[in-house]
């Protein structure tokens, strides 16, 4: 948005297209639900009821509209002290939609993202490929390690395994894997067993 954009400015002075964005972002698993079951009126009492939702939701399905978008439009335009960017981004944090949080935040008002929590679903996940590569060095095991965990002693220890897991299989479905000698198979070689019952 132009340079005059600041956290004071209301919501009904987004751009069309900031306002499609945003609530596209909201559409994902119904989020703007979350939202707009916390936006509250003076003296912290809820302003939407669950009836409220289920007017937006009605008017989308009727108007082919994404109820999102339905909900940001009419809230924006609610009250004598209409709700601002400010309030936008408080909510926003509070139930942590962060990507829609980020996208005002960032996007928008051209400011940092806001704080995340340093634990959970919510926290922020470090995606640089030196992260990512430390986090595969700690989850690999060694190749000789990993070999003997799967790789049976002997064709016949093989086959009785099989047959405790599956008892009600016939023993001729497994005879294959007798000609394989499992100690000098790579874990890219061993034998695959279909379950072929009917």
């Amino acid at each position: 948005m132009s340079s005059d954009t600041c956290l004071d400015m209301e919501m009904r002075k987004l751009k069309p297209a900031e306002l499609y964005t945003l609530a596209s972002i909201l559409s994902i698993s119904d989020s703007w639900k979350k939202l707009m079951s916390t936006v509250s009126k003076e003296g912290n009492t809820p302003r939407f009821s669950s009836d409220h939702i289920s007017i937006v939701e009605q008017a989308a399905c009727k108007d082919k509209r994404n109820a999102a978008q339905i909900f940001l439009e009419e809230w924006s335009t609610m009250g004598r002290k209409r709700p601002t960017l400010k309030l936008l981004l408080e909510l926003l944090v509070k139930v942590e939609l962060f990507r829609a949080a980020d996208y005002i935040a960032c996007d928008i008002l051209k400011q940092e993202p806001p704080k995340r929590p340093d634990y959970g679903p919510a926290a922020a996940i470090d995606t640089s490929e030196a992260a990512i590569n430390q986090l595969l060095d700690k989850q690999m095991l060694p190749q000789n390690k990993f070999a003997n965990s799967i790789i049976l002693d002997s064709t016949s220890e093989l086959i009785s395994e099989i047959n405790r897991i599956y008892p009600s299989e016939k023993s001729t479905d497994v005879q294959a894997v007798q000609y394989y000698k499992c100690e000098e198979l790579s874990s890219e070689e061993l034998p695959v067993v279909l379950n072929n019952c009917k």
